[in-house]
């Protein structure tokens, strides 16, 4: 087996983004920005420390989950067959669109799945230490994350393979398994650092950029101003991450596609 060199898929999107930025920029925020203006708009404001709260505000997630999507079939298609215009690559994420979204189905039920059973084990387990209801649930969505974080890392290539390929959506989970078998390791430190990179520079907008946006609207007599300028600024700073994120991915499954038919 090749060994996997994260750093060169790196410099390859680096070089890719620098190439193409004036295609698959454009396209990951009127995706995955306006997705994430669109949740960011919808969710309650909270205070620090509490919980998202449930509600009707949650079905805006779907127009978000489905920009997501598109988003990312769009960018691979731009990754993954040479010359595409963005209107091609479009055409190419709608395509594949009822696959893609039959496919999240599934592996939404998964996740319902496991968390199900994590919580029945968990309560009978309780029960037994005498653990409150609360100790209880948050140790079942402790085991639960260890399978759904392994089954992210198995299934990280699942939206250019459907771009590449087309297959049905067991194929394309049973692509996805086959192509990353043996770098699962190296898969999850990246997802981890990604995931890290994500939770600092949103952070870091919505902290500082929030802030000060914060302070504009209260001096315009306006702060529902602050709070959409910081939206939208998160929004952003998430977008960039995400579309930097969907390329290198589309370069992760190039390489080991081409690794596999060595």
């Amino acid at each position: 087996m090749p060994l996997l060199s994260m750093s060169d898929i790196w410099d390859e999107t680096k070089l890719f983004l620098a190439r193409e930025r004036a295609l698959v920029m454009p396209l990951g925020f009127a995706t995955f920005g306006i997705a994430l203006l669109i949740v960011g708009l919808a969710a309650p404001q909270r205070g620090a420390g509490e919980q998202m709260p449930a509600g009707p505000w949650m079905l805006w997630l779907l127009p978000g989950l489905l920009l997501i999507t598109i988003g990312y079939l769009a960018i691979s298609a731009i990754v993954l067959l040479p010359n595409i215009s963005v209107r091609e690559a479009i055409g190419r994420a709608m395509a594949r669109l009822p696959a893609a979204l039959l496919v999240t189905g599934m592996l939404i039920g998964a996740m319902l799945l496991i968390m199900t059973l994590a919580a029945m084990i968990m309560g009978i387990i309780g029960v037994g230490l005498g653990w409150s209801m609360e100790g209880a649930a948050m140790a079942s969505v402790a085991i639960a994350l260890i399978p759904m974080f392994w089954l992210s890392i198995r299934l990280i290539l699942l939206w250019p393979l459907l771009v590449d390929h087309g297959p049905g959506p067991m194929d394309a989970i049973r692509g996805s398994f086959a192509l990353t078998a043996g770098h699962a390791g190296r898969i999850a430190a990246l997802m981890l650092l990604a995931a890290m990179i994500y939770l600092l520079g949103t952070g870091v907008a919505q902290i500082a950029g929030g802030s000060v946006f914060m302070l504009i609207g209260r001096l315009l007599g306006d702060p529902g101003l602050g709070h959409l300028l910081t939206t939208i600024l998160v929004a952003a700073v998430g977008a960039g991450l995400a579309t930097i994120w969907s390329l290198f991915v589309a370069l992760l499954y190039r390489r080991l596609d081409s690794n596999s038919g060595a």
